[in-house]
């Protein structure tokens, strides 16, 4: 059971950096038909071009992940079904789904009463409404395929294995570590990156242990990061998102080093702010410690 787990982890970390290195590839080989040779503001562009479709590329990374795993059945002994468990557990999506838009929903209040956030009106304009809308559906895609794999991985894999031969406090130590490595691996993050990434992971483990099922951590994901960056377009790890409606951090917080960026996160996103890590601590973390249905 543990190598089978290694295995899984492994080999998702191998597929994300396989994607990305595949559309690294891609997109270069195109500028290099395009142009007489890669100039400075070429790789710039190119850099640009990958940064603003990264979350496409992880969420197609998890998609292609686990078509293959379904494909090398039953040496995988995972099948889609397996990942893709919503309907078996319908009773936990509203639920679910609902304190994740809530933890989302108090993340921007906070920020916002803090003089931290501009609103800056619909994303969605009359002429480009289709356009528009299929880019917020294949970026909210995108996540949900994410989140479902990344916490099968950790909450249905890892930490069952783990559970049968550690604390819950160890267990959880161990997960967090890896998933917050699993991020380092396809995003550039910073110390409060890091440090809300695995209050998320604890926090998803708590939840996931509450409930008995993976789907329902899953869900708080995607209704968490869904409602901050698709809902109203906050940045998302350093990139601008489509959002139905538009809120993006003042001048003031724009700046590293300011105060205004380190608590609301400024142009990175929420992820890197300490209002984040603060209501993390409070809302999810705490709560779960004291409930009588965690083992």
């Amino acid at each position: 059971m543990v190598a089978r787990t290694l295995f899984l982890w492994l080999g998702y970390v191998f597929t994300q950096k396989a994607v990305n290195l595949v559309v690294l590839t891609m997109v270069t080989y195109i500028f290099v038909r395009q142009e007489t040779g890669i100039e400075r503001d070429s790789l710039q562009k190119i850099q640009d071009l990958i940064a603003a479709n990264e979350i496409l590329a992880v969420g197609a990374a998890a998609l292609l992940y686990t078509l293959a795993l379904h494909a090398f059945r039953p040496l995988a002994r995972t099948s889609w079904s397996d990942i893709w468990a919503l309907r078996k557990n319908s009773a936990h999506l509203g639920p679910s789904l609902l304190h994740g838009v809530i933890i989302g929903a108090i993340t921007l209040i906070a920020t916002a009463s803090g003089g931290y956030l501009s609103y800056l009106g619909f994303y969605l304009r009359v002429d480009e409404i289709a356009l528009s809308s299929l880019t917020i559906f294949f970026f909210s895609a995108a996540v949900l395929m994410t989140a479902l794999v990344e916490e099968y991985i950790f909450r249905a894999c890892l930490e069952p294995v783990l559970s049968k031969r550690l604390s819950l406090g160890s267990t959880i130590a161990i997960s967090t570590a890896m998933y917050v490595c699993t991020k380092a691996f396809l995003f550039d993050i910073s110390a409060v990156v890091a440090l809300n990434l695995a209050l998320l992971n604890i926090s998803f483990s708590l939840f996931a242990r509450a409930r008995g099922t993976f789907v329902a951590s899953a869900l708080l994901y995607f209704g968490l990061f869904t409602t901050m960056h698709f809902c109203f377009g906050l940045p998302f790890f350093g990139q601008d998102m489509p959002g139905i409606l538009l809120l993006r951090p003042d001048s003031a917080s724009s700046e590293p080093g300011t105060l205004g960026y380190v608590l609301s996160g400024g142009s990175w996103g929420p992820e890197n702010g300490l209002i984040f890590s603060a209501l993390l601590v409070i809302a999810l973390y705490l709560p779960q410690l004291h409930s009588k249905k965690i083992s």
